[in-house]
């Protein structure tokens, strides 16, 4: 009898990355700015290896923090400078 391939351990991993594609760039997997990159690992005992079974992307929102190119943004907690 063949044991079944069930993995020992199952990990997500979620990345966060910033994508600046060419002009001519597929944007059928990624897009412009902010990605989310969703990684399925699986660990086998027997073998002692891990496996990407799925990789893929995660719809995001637009982060409140991020800005265009120039802006200036002020870190939490941080008072406004005043000229006196």
């Amino acid at each position: 009898m063949i044991p079944s391939d069930t993995p020992d351990w199952e990990m997500q991993v979620l990345v966060r990355v910033n994508v600046e594609l060419s002009e001519d760039a597929n944007q059928q997997y990624l897009n412009q700015g902010q990605n989310v990159l969703q990684f399925l690992y699986t660990y086998s005992a027997r073998i002692d290896q891990w496996v990407i079974t799925s990789i893929s992307t995660v719809e995001t929102e637009p982060d409140d923090t991020e800005t265009s190119e120039g802006d200036e943004t002020m870190a939490e907690g941080a008072l406004p400078s005043t000229d006196q």
